[in-house]
């Protein structure tokens, strides 16, 4: 027999994960047998275990390499830094710091949001610090993550569009440098371009991409002060609702 569990929130009944399929709350503080499911009235909210622990100061380090990359990129384009091996390997190296930073801050995040409002996100702490590093699927599944948080901690504000203004330029920017470069190398092999030509526009066309990845690493940094300020404000009516109790 399948190990069959019922949530005891949204009444599914589940197999063998840890966590409802259709709410997200885990096995741990909303599973019951299928037979001790309750079929009438509301169910007792469940009650997330844990403590809050401000994600701020990660968000901090995080904004700072993501500035930092910013930076780099835009003076390396601009021919304000040395090209070559080191420039590279710094760049690569911000990247990698931006990238952990900010995995380690969202994980942060999603492991607040059920003390926060008593919801569950789809994804766990760990999955969602995985997700984040992974290149190219990151694009897709960070956005989801986020706003799904700020839709969470914050029902009436516009985090949609705030997470779309961060995403949309840093996704069109990775892919325009990359097939940008693609289709001016096959118009220099094949002719149809001079190589002083080809390479002004190369250049134009990547200072361009540049400029839009620095506004979206802005908007990115933006997003996170929203995510940090709405989290304190929770935090907040989470601690004096408690102190009325008592």
């Amino acid at each position: 027999m399948a190990d069959m569990w019922a949530c005891s929130q949204c009444r599914s009944i589940n197999t063998g994960k840890d966590r409802c399929y259709k709410c997200r709350s885990p096995r741990s503080v909303a599973g019951v047998a299928p037979t001790e499911l309750p079929t009438i009235g509301p169910a007792a909210a469940v009650v997330p275990t844990g403590r809050y622990r401000s994600a701020a100061f990660r968000g901090v380090i995080a904004s700072v390499f993501v500035v930092a990359l910013t930076i780099a990129s835009v003076m390396a384009v601009g021919a304000l830094l040395p090209s070559g091996t080191e420039m590279t390997i710094a760049i690569i190296g911000l990247i990698v710091a931006s990238l952990a930073t900010f995995a380690a801050w969202l994980s942060r995040v999603v492991d607040n949001v059920p003390l926060l409002t008593g919801r569950f996100p789809r994804a766990t702490p760990r999955m969602t610090f995985v997700q984040a590093l992974i290149p190219v699927y990151n694009f897709r599944w960070i956005p989801s993550i986020l706003r799904e948080v700020l839709r969470m901690l914050d029902p009436r504000g516009n985090g949609d569009a705030l997470v779309a203004a961060a995403i949309l330029p840093l996704i069109i920017a990775a892919v325009g440098i990359n097939v940008g470069k693609q289709l001016l190398r096959a118009a220099f092999v094949t002719g149809n371009i001079t190589p002083r030509r080809a390479f002004e526009i190369e250049i134009t066309f990547v200072q361009a991409m540049v400029g839009l990845l620095a506004v979206g690493a802005i908007m990115l940094v933006a997003v996170m002060v929203r995510v940090e300020r709405v989290s304190a404000a929770r935090a907040r009516d989470v601690r004096e609702a408690l102190e009325d109790a008592l």
